[in-house]
């Protein structure tokens, strides 16, 4: 059983982008000054299976919010704190 199975529907390629985005953000703000190593180490098994099962649910959410037009990822410059 694949584990992406109830999230089988086409994405644009700005859905696919924004997705990636929704989803990069919410695991640097889980795991700040770490990097991707823990992601990294949440890929996918041989057979479809995910190492980390909350990972898919962080995936098939990502997908659901791009969808409904719900991330944002306009660019922003921020004031540097000094």
């Amino acid at each position: 059983m694949k584990v992406f199975s109830d999230c089988d529907q086409a994405l644009t390629a700005q859905q696919a982008y924004l997705a990636m985005y929704a989803f990069l953000e919410k695991h640097m703000d889980r795991f700040k000054g770490v990097g991707l190593s823990p992601l990294m180490s949440d890929l996918l098994l041989p057979d479809g299976q995910s190492v980390d099962h909350s990972v898919v649910g962080d995936w098939v959410n990502a997908i659901n919010f791009a969808q409904k037009g719900e991330v944002d990822a306009q660019f922003r410059l921020v004031p540097r704190i000094q």
